[in-house]
């Protein structure tokens, strides 16, 4: 398998592109494109060869401090389709959740998430993944943590 980086100078976002030989990835206006041996192509399809793209974001790991709960998790998104929350604790085994399609025009939708009680940890990570190669956009994560009290020793 191979990987293409880009890097978004803005706000030094890194980018992972998998199972692409490009060698650059530019971006000139509102398109963009992928540099190989074979030439530019122009990256515009909904899917790669009648493949699906799979997409997703992830966070870096959140450090709440101390071991911490999550009561709420809530994301501002635009889904053509449900989309998957997975997060994890302390590296652990992830939990996923559905956020529901909910593009409905150009006006951006949420959901509240309940994180299971069991969940617990000092460090979080958030992914979310697209299913079936369909558009997303992600306009906000917000949580509610809770910190847990330390018992006496």
């Amino acid at each position: 398998m191979s990987i293409t980086i880009a890097l978004t100078l803005e706000n030094y976002g890194i980018s992972q592109f998998t199972n692409q030989n490009f060698n650059s990835i530019f971006r000139l206006g509102d398109k963009c494109y992928g540099v190989d041996e074979d030439g530019i192509h122009y990256l515009c399809a909904d899917d790669d060869n009648g493949i699906d793209v799979d997409a997703y974001v992830v966070t870096r790991l959140v450090d709440f401090e101390t071991q911490t709960r999550l009561r709420n998790v809530y994301v501002g998104y635009e889904a053509e389709s449900d989309l998957t929350l997975e997060i994890t604790a302390d590296e652990g085994i992830p939990f996923e959740y559905i956020l529901p399609a909910n593009k409905k025009g150009q006006v951006s939708q949420g959901a509240r998430v309940r994180v299971q009680h069991k969940q617990m940890g000092r460090y979080f990570a958030f992914k979310i993944s697209n299913n079936n190669g369909d558009d997303f956009s992600i306009d906000s994560l917000e949580v509610t943590p809770i910190e847990q009290q330390r018992k006496p020793r």
